[in-house]
């Protein structure tokens, strides 16, 4: 198994007892990639044998490897002879993810954003250029000059309005 999250975030750790026993005192001990303790977690029982803990201490980008311990004790100096040592990692990196609505903010890293502004400016300037040769070369005038066609005019109003009052805020991420 694999855990993704953004570094600092809370990272939910579970562990589940192989007979569901309620009595143990598992730990997650969190590596880094050179086997550096980064973090011990006690995890608690949650429900038939399945215990839980968080841990928000990976702020740097990597791949840690966490090992679920169980113990008889909660000093932690017996394991349990009945339970294997589980392993999984969690990969810590940055990714985002756009929300549409919700009144959820968006936090876009400037390594991302920096190169979309870039990039729509720079379509923005030839869009405009494109748009001053086409006025140049057209001969058709909008405002006497008249398109027949069988499509019914229809407001655009109503869905804008929806739009503009669905909640998004943006903020850009500062190294």
């Amino acid at each position: 198994m694999s855990i993704v999250a953004n570094p600092g975030a809370v990272v939910l750790l579970t562990w589940q007892s192989k007979l569901g026993e309620t009595n143990l005192f598992p730990q997650a001990v969190i590596k880094d990639d050179s086997g550096n303790t980064k973090a011990t977690v006690n995890l608690t029982h949650d429900s038939n044998g399945a215990y839980t803990g968080t841990t928000a201490l990976l702020n740097s980008e990597g791949i840690y490897r966490v090992q679920y311990i169980a113990f008889v004790d909660s000093g932690h100096t017996t394991q349990s002879g009945v339970d294997e040592i589980i392993s999984e990692s969690i990969s810590i990196q940055h990714s985002w993810r756009p929300s549409f609505g919700g009144g959820g903010e968006v936090v876009i890293p400037k390594e991302i954003l920096d190169p979309i502004v870039k990039g729509m400016k720079l379509l923005a300037e030839e869009m405009m250029k494109i748009k001053a040769e086409l006025d140049k070369k057209s001969e058709f005038n909008p405002n006497k000059d008249m398109v027949k066609t069988d499509i019914q005019p229809t407001s655009m109003r109503p869905i804008m309005e929806k739009i503009d009052n669905i909640p998004n805020k943006i903020t850009i991420a500062r190294q």
